[in-house]
């Protein structure tokens, strides 16, 4: 089954060329995973010059999709979010960006080699939070890059302060996007569990 289409398609030209999108997703379920969670992605392609559509690319082209439908952006935020809008890491991946990678060995080339001003982008948009507020809590965190020791002191007041009085306003934005997208459950079947 293919994912459901949520806008397009859509031609548009960019650069002297012509192209054509169409964007997929919903609440994604995939059986095993605790619940759904979001899912948008692009499939886009160009016009040859013979007037035939030839595929051109395709996945989270999220700047594109974007750029064509400006209205998607607060559904494109949420992209591989839970469907109760806590990120995939649970805020963890925030905590990993502020540190730089340092003493992460099996992927510190990653944040070594992302720039700073783009490590504060992701905090910002892992904690969906406006950059303002999000460089205050990178600036004020940061200072835990020093050891493996002072890293797990940081994580645990990261998590305790940060992360878990954000639960709510994640869980908020993200019912908004649903309804607001009138976002459907596909792909495997579902079944919440009744909480506890």
């Amino acid at each position: 089954m293919s994912d459901p289409i949520l806008a397009g398609p859509k031609e548009y030209t960019k650069g002297g060329q012509t192209y054509r999108i169409t964007v997929r997703g919903g609440l994604h379920y995939i059986r095993g995973n605790s619940q759904p969670y979001f899912s948008v992605t692009a499939d886009i392609d160009e016009k040859t010059r013979g007037g035939r559509w030839r595929d051109h690319s395709g996945g989270c082209c999220h700047d594109e999709i974007v750029r064509v439908f400006p209205s998607l952006a607060p559904l494109v935020s949420m992209h591989l979010r839970h469907m109760d809008g806590a990120a995939s890491a649970g805020g963890g991946n925030a905590f990993y960006w502020i540190m730089g990678g340092q003493f992460f060995p099996a992927n510190s080339w990653m944040a070594d080699n992302t720039a700073e001003e783009k490590r504060r982008e992701y905090v910002a948009n892992e904690l969906q939070l406006p950059r303002a507020e999000s460089d205050a809590i990178f600036d004020a965190f940061k200072i835990y890059a020093i050891s493996p020791s002072m890293i797990v002191e940081g994580r645990a007041r990261f998590m305790r302060e940060i992360v878990e009085p954000s639960r709510q306003r994640w869980a908020d934005n993200a019912a908004f996007v649903i309804q607001h997208f009138g976002l459907q459950i596909y792909g495997d079947r579902w079944t919440p569990k009744a909480a506890a």
